[in-house]
């Protein structure tokens, strides 16, 4: 009973899962972003070349920050849904509607 609510072929299951996967899909996309950056360089003279160049170190930024936005996107969605599943099973034991 409880492995078909909370297990990892539940609907609770691929929410956690989610999570997690876009957790690890962000932290990737946020390493790429920061070793874009030439280590020692000013941080000014930097950004300057890149806003210039537009791809340093093979990175495109635009692209890697509408990931990062995507990412975050999903990842709340998947959040909000996890939080009313449980609201839902609260609610279902509690017997209040």
């Amino acid at each position: 009973m409880i492995q078909s609510l909370f297990g990892s072929d539940s609907f609770v299951g691929t929410l956690k899962e989610s999570l997690d996967d876009q957790s690890i899909r962000q932290r990737s996309i946020s390493d790429r972003v920061a070793n874009a950056m030439t280590p020692g360089a000013e941080f000014a003279d930097q950004l300057n070349q890149t806003l210039a160049e537009g791809v340093p170190n093979g990175v495109n930024l635009q692209d890697e920050m509408a990931a990062l936005a995507d990412t975050s996107m999903r990842y709340d969605a998947a959040a909000r849904l996890l939080q009313r599943t449980y609201q839902q099973l609260r609610t279902a034991i509690n017997g209040r509607a």
